[in-house]
């Protein structure tokens, strides 16, 4: 990078007396008619406002640094050992602040002068920001944009840039006027834009087009190439720029010189978009079918490259996605992504397997280690289910607790009907039978924790209570005895049957859902 500077500090050198120069007899010999004194006083007037401008932009005001010491030191966490690193090896020390701006940039991080400031009122993926950060990181590692200010003596430069900006806005307040008058001043809006700006066009423009890219290459060394081409994809249009917008490549020129450090030479490559391990576009497909196909041969391609590639090629052979379905498949890449511990490649094991066999349980468990919050309510109905050896309550309120306390509405409903089995159990004696109209079975707070759907409140306090080996048992009116708790969901169920019939119409269903 020591050279693009070095070209364009030479540039501002050699270009700047050229420009007065030239500035000094277009006044002479154009507008004043040989009047060389009205030409000296109008260049010298011209340089003293470039010199003004060129303090304004040295020394002018930037956005105020947020106070939020919490949010900086969050940052410098994550990017001060790289800052350091490259402040040694540029000379200079890079600091990094934070700010709340709407009006100044867009943009979530920019680099100005020694600082990198980083914008939280820009909202945007952690990831994306990583990667602009890195790119700014680049910025900084090159002198060009801490010498960019030095423009400001070049009047041709400045000339240029203004009516840019005022052609700009121009074009921008020309929505509601009529379309012959509309195509006028776009037309004239853009010759005042580029006739001005044709020669910063040879000799500004190419040098910070140059930096975009060297920015670019030093978030790429850095291992943020994939998310910034994604980000540059996905946010605007590809093959445009804002208008007027002379300083950036293209976002497609960008992506080009991207995929060319990557290594990415096949089109498929070229044509994928990934972020966090996700893939989230694909390019040059007519049809869903074509886009699901087209994943599932760059899946294949980089399958042992990353266990994330392995349990999303899974996914589409469990579910169909771009390929038949075929459950065998998806085992098997569903058991290469586990080998790497991931919780979610071991939660969809568990549910293609039977419920009743050991490794159920184990990818059960080996979810719920790492805080899996759907393995751990399916854990837990594991082991409050009769019909299996695992039963443990204790361990699956425990499980519950745990997911309850991320505010799974479904861990919380569990965890209460389980609750409610363990004060019937040590309410009533082992062997024991006790109707529910008894006052010590009022605090059961059936009234407050659940509603009984299909029988009253009157009803429900006529059936009697009887527990034995820690298991709760019901009987009606007519003391016909009625089978195990069992939970479901969010719902309590009691069911009866009659053992002389097989039909389940006969059976009777006393449920009582949590009160939301």
């Amino acid at each position: 990078m020591k050279k693009e500077t070095l070209l364009f500090d030479l540039s501002i050198i050699v270009f700047t007396p050229v420009e007065y120069a030239g500035l000094y007899l277009f006044v002479a010999y154009v507008l004043t008619d040989n009047n060389h004194l009205s030409a000296l006083m109008t260049t010298v007037a011209v340089f003293l406002l470039g010199v003004i401008l060129f303090f304004l932009n040295r020394y002018g005001h930037l956005p105020e640094k947020s106070k939020d010491s919490k949010a900086k030191q969050t940052y410098l966490d994550a990017y001060g050992k790289d800052i350091k690193t490259i402040s040694k090896q540029k000379g200079h020390p890079i600091e990094l602040a934070v700010v709340n701006v709407t009006h100044l940039l867009p943009a979530a991080a920019f680099y100005h002068r020694g600082t990198i400031y980083i914008n939280k009122k820009t909202h945007i993926h952690p990831d994306y920001l990583r990667a602009i950060i890195y790119h700014e990181l680049g910025h900084a590692m090159s002198k060009v944009s801490d010498h960019a200010h030095f423009l400001a003596l070049r009047p041709f430069y400045l000339f240029g840039k203004y009516m840019a900006m005022a052609s700009r806005l121009m074009i921008n307040h020309t929505k509601k006027t009529p379309r012959f008058l509309k195509r006028f001043i776009k037309g004239l809006g853009y010759a005042m834009a580029y006739v001005p700006n044709l020669w910063s066009f040879l000799s500004v423009y190419p040098f910070f087009r140059h930096e975009e890219h060297m920015a670019n290459k030093f978030a790429v060394m850095q291992g943020q190439g994939e998310t910034l081409r994604t980000y540059y994809r996905m946010n605007g249009p590809i093959d445009k720029k804002a208008l007027f917008d002379f300083e950036h490549p293209t976002r497609q020129a960008m992506i080009e010189k991207i995929n060319a450090w990557m290594g990415k030479t096949t089109q498929l490559d070229k044509d994928v978009y990934v972020l966090n391990d996700r893939i989230k576009r694909v390019d040059n497909v007519k049809s869903t079918e074509k886009k699901h196909k087209k994943i599932i041969r760059w899946l294949s391609r980089h399958v042992d490259e990353r266990p994330a590639w392995a349990y999303q090629l899974a996914r589409r052979f469990e579910f169909a996605l771009g390929t038949d379905k075929n459950i065998q498949m998806a085992k098997h890449y569903y058991h290469k992504a586990a080998k790497d511990d991931r919780a979610d490649a071991h939660y969809r094991l568990a549910l293609l397997e039977e419920k009743t066999t050991d490794a159920y349980r184990h990818h059960l468990e080996e979810a719920a280690k790492q805080d899996h919050t759907k393995a751990s309510i399916r854990l837990a109905e594991h082991l409050i289910t009769e019909n299996t050896n695992d039963e443990d309550p204790a361990q699956a309120r425990d499980l519950l607790d745990n997911a309850r306390k991320k505010h799974d509405p479904v861990a919380k409903r569990m965890l209460s009907l389980i609750n409610t089995t363990y004060h019937l159990s040590s309410t009533i004696k082992d062997g024991e039978k006790q109707r529910l109209d008894d006052p010590s079975m009022h605090s059961l707070s059936f009234n407050d924790d659940f509603l009984c759907e299909e029988t009253t409140e009157t009803d429900v306090r006529q059936y009697t209570f009887f527990v034995k080996n820690r298991h709760v048992h019901l009987y009606d009116q007519d003391k016909k005895p009625v089978k195990k708790l069992r939970l479901r969901a969010n719902q309590l169920i009691l069911e009866t049957a009659d053992p002389s019939s097989e039909k389940p119409d006969d059976k009777w269903r006393l449920i009582f859902t949590r009160d939301r």
